[in-house]
């Protein structure tokens, strides 16, 4: 993704093994986009992500969308992934942990997965939400 505040050089690029943004009336919200906090999504998707036909295959982002309820009653994370055993890979964020023993992250990357929600390229995103 590009134009992330943690990102590197003058795009700001960096590569996250998952990011999660708020899609709202055709507004995407994203805490650690460098670009306004809310931006058209037509707006966000150029700025922020390569054509798909610039990328190999398993370089092609996936979205997995699902309603904020349903988000909000189902995803668990403890924060185990951002911690090894001689502590923590990152500084974690200021709020707390969603959960405090349990964590279904894996799952939610996985987009192979559909349990949760719909897993849509760049371009179908696009086509469904624009």
């Amino acid at each position: 993704m590009f134009h992330q505040r943690n990102g590197r050089g003058e795009n700001r690029l960096i590569f996250w093994d998952y990011h999660v943004v708020l899609l709202q009336a055709g507004m995407i919200h994203d805490f650690n986009s460098s670009l306004s906090f809310s931006t058209p999504i037509e707006h966000y998707f150029d700025y922020s992500f390569a054509l798909e036909h610039q990328l190999e295959p398993p370089m092609i982002p996936r979205f997995r969308v699902l309603p904020a309820a349903d988000y909000t009653t189902s995803f668990l994370s403890d924060r185990r992934h951002m911690k090894s055993e001689s502590g923590w890979q990152a500084t974690p964020p200021d709020w707390p942990a969603i959960s405090d023993s349990s964590s279904n992250l894996k799952q939610f990357c996985d987009m192979s997965d559909f349990e949760y929600g719909d897993v849509l390229t760049q371009s179908e995103l696009l086509i469904k939400y624009s």
